[in-house]
């Protein structure tokens, strides 16, 4: 899982390079362009509406893939 926001590099080129890997089915990424680094966490402004949503949105992500991946 990869959740880049815009402050990381495009990650695009070492993802597709997985694909012939027999997990990759299991793998997701998904860039947060529109937010900084640290958002979901202690550098966010849980206040800001916008940034308490995207960061909710990628704690969603997480959520299911770890019931996904861990869970089963």
């Amino acid at each position: 899982m990869v959740l880049p926001s815009k402050d990381e590099p495009d990650f695009t080129a070492e993802f597709d390079s997985m694909k012939d890997k027999a997990f990759f089915s299991q793998c997701l990424m998904e860039r947060f362009d529109d937010m900084f680094h640290g958002f979901c966490g202690a550098r966010g402004d849980w206040s800001n509406s916008e940034q308490a949503k995207r960061a909710n949105d990628a704690i969603k992500l997480l959520v299911e893939f770890f019931n996904k991946s861990v869970m089963g």
